[in-house]
């Protein structure tokens, strides 16, 4: 046999048996925002759910077979998000994508998803989509991350109801100048004065803002007494920062972001509230052991309790992955997903439990946090309030 026809037997097996490979693994494509301007608000969960598949892979992953997950960049630009997701979907061949960035990268992604009919899952600190709703969601989106703009708004407001008490503070509402932000401050705003409060300022930070003080001045001279936030928690932490500089003594409601805990220690202020849909480490929750473990075994650059979000994206991808058996392909998965219920070890308050008619959850849950003076660490001041999903 001459050695041009070898070589060519031989690359020819060599192609057969990397392809037998690829097709004996489970691929998927995550698009993330892992570095840039809110990376603090995203890359956690990235690494969440990073560490979380490759301690799966490294147990035998899914019947033997491995979980190969192609990460990529997108720094919460839509170009980025958009070359993204046709690499994953037109290239790779994923039979899933994963966001967990911002709003503005969805377009492009969602298209793409209903174009090649991948499922397309949001994680993390990503908003839920309107698509992911009941009683008609679309058939390829779906959402395991703990920011929903309807259930957030409404739970923020039956807190407010609480703490005020009888006496009906005025409110100032801060929101990021981006589309999906201001939607949910509208929201907060409707909802707090159908329950008697008077909004008294309302503030769309553009995203580029360095210098908070005048827009802190504003909620200041405005007699705000209580002032809340649906914004990436970067924007409450300097928005709260300038207030305090001010000498403002009202109170702070902050929705959470990764770093909400760290930060709530950081402030050490008895007046800075924060409403997470997922517990604190402060709970110590088993689940945190495991995950901390993961965390330095797998060296993660972000502290355990951060990365706790991407580590429930993990349980859920693992779980439909299991359903799905083997083979499994893009509309396989997709059924398979539509049929989740994954017991989430109390890191959020209920399951994630997917079904044809709602691809977010039955139930969002929240608690509720401060700093604690007397006892010098963050405590929790309210346990799970139960919001059902309409």
């Amino acid at each position: 046999m001459k050695s041009k026809d070898c070589f060519l037997i031989a690359a020819a097996m060599t192609s057969i048996a990397s392809t037998a490979a690829a097709q004996e693994e489970y691929k998927i494509g995550v698009s993330a925002a892992i570095t840039g301007p809110v990376a603090s608000t995203y890359a956690p969960a990235y690494e969440g759910l990073k560490i979380y598949l490759d301690r799966l892979n490294e147990r035998g992953g899914i019947n033997g077979r491995k979980v190969t997950a192609i990460y990529l960049n997108n720094q919460a630009a839509p170009p980025r998000a958009l070359a993204d997701s046709k690499r994953l979907v037109d290239e790779e061949k994923v039979i899933a994508m994963v966001n967990i960035s911002t709003s503005a990268t969805y377009a492009p992604m969602i298209a793409d998803a209903q174009r090649t009919k991948t499922p397309l899952i949001f994680l993390g600190s990503a908003v839920c989509p309107a698509g992911v709703y009941p009683p008609k969601p679309d058939p390829y989106l779906f959402c395991a991350s703990f920011n929903m703009v309807g259930e957030d708004g409404k739970a923020m407001v039956h807190v407010l109801n609480e703490l005020a008490g009888a006496k009906k503070a005025k409110l100032g509402l801060l929101a990021m100048d981006i589309p999906i932000s201001r939607q949910g401050v509208d929201l907060i705003e409707k909802l707090a004065e159908q329950n008697g409060f008077q909004v008294v300022g309302k503030v769309a930070v553009p995203l580029t803002t360095a210098d908070f003080t005048p827009f802190a001045t504003r909620f200041k001279e405005a007699g705000s007494e209580w002032i809340a936030h649906w914004a990436p928690l970067t924007v409450g932490v300097a928005m709260f920062t300038s207030l305090t500089k001010l000498g403002w003594n009202g109170n702070y409601l902050a929705v959470a972001s990764p770093t909400a805990e760290a930060d709530t220690v950081t402030f050490a202020q008895s007046n800075f509230y924060v409403m997470p849909s997922y517990s604190f480490s402060v709970d110590n929750l088993p689940v945190f052991k495991e995950i901390a473990d993961a965390a330095k075994k797998y060296q993660a650059s972000y502290a355990a309790d951060t990365v706790s979000v991407g580590w429930v994206g993990g349980m859920v991808i693992e779980a439909a992955l299991k359903s799905c058996g083997w083979p499994c392909n893009s509309e396989k998965l997709r059924t398979s997903l539509e049929s989740v219920n994954v017991d989430t070890q109390g890191l959020y308050g209920g399951p994630i439990d997917w079904s044809a008619g709602n691809h977010l959850r039955s139930k969002a849950h929240y608690k509720l946090y401060r700093w604690d003076a007397a006892q010098k660490r963050v405590v929790r001041v309210k346990d799970w309030i139960e919001i059902p999903v309409q």
